[in-house]
């Protein structure tokens, strides 16, 4: 798996593809998106999710996932359509990661990948040197849901407390990823923690 500077190369299913690293992603064409991560699509079986970052203002970041369909050798993002959108925003001081909004197509909603993207928020604050993250309130995740996991009723928790191997009681996400078969073909490192691995 190798990123370079105008495309990132990948093996899905025991064949190389290739996937542009920076493309428009709006239809202004204002907006750039950089490829942080491919995943499987669990509303096409046959195709993978691209999913892009690109900065809206100084302190706010989106991440949007991509339906895409797979080629002979590249992966066709064309036409555009959204799957997953989040929005990132950083705090002056730095210390709190925000996810103030985040939105899942109907069609891969109750299929972990709710579970997967703030997992790796919490993997992205950890490694980016955040002290805390706090996630949007949703009817599909309730306040038990966060409870269960280390965060308070305003869906806010310190990174540090946030480590299941370390406080008994705490879901192990990563585990629960892996069995609803959540599939990374290819992520940067900042984008995804050690537990959420690289599968073929």
């Amino acid at each position: 798996m190798r990123a370079s500077k105008n495309t990132v190369q990948m093996m899905i299913r025991k064949r190389r593809y290739s996937v542009p690293f920076s493309k428009k992603v709006d239809p202004t064409g204002q907006l750039r998106g950089r490829v942080v991560m491919v995943t499987n699509n669990p509303a096409d079986p046959a195709g993978v999710l691209v999913w892009r970052e690109g900065s809206l203002k100084p302190g706010k970041v989106f991440i949007t996932a991509f339906a895409a369909k797979l080629g002979k050798t590249k992966i066709n993002e064309s036409p555009p359509e959204k799957m997953a959108t989040l929005d990132l925003a950083f705090d002056k001081t730095g210390r709190e990661m925000n996810v103030f909004h985040l939105v899942l197509d109907p069609a891969i909603r109750r299929k972990g990948f709710g579970t997967a993207i703030r997992e790796m928020m919490i993997q992205r604050a950890r490694r980016g040197g955040h002290e805390s993250i706090r996630f949007p309130t949703s009817e599909s995740h309730p306040d038990q849901f966060y409870a269960e996991r280390g965060f308070d009723s305003r869906h806010s928790a310190n990174i540090g407390d946030l480590d299941y191997t370390r406080r008994p009681g705490l879901v192990d996400w990563g585990k629960q990823l892996e069995e609803k078969g959540f599939r990374i073909y290819w992520a940067k490192s900042s984008a995804h923690g050690k537990d959420l691995k690289s599968k073929k």
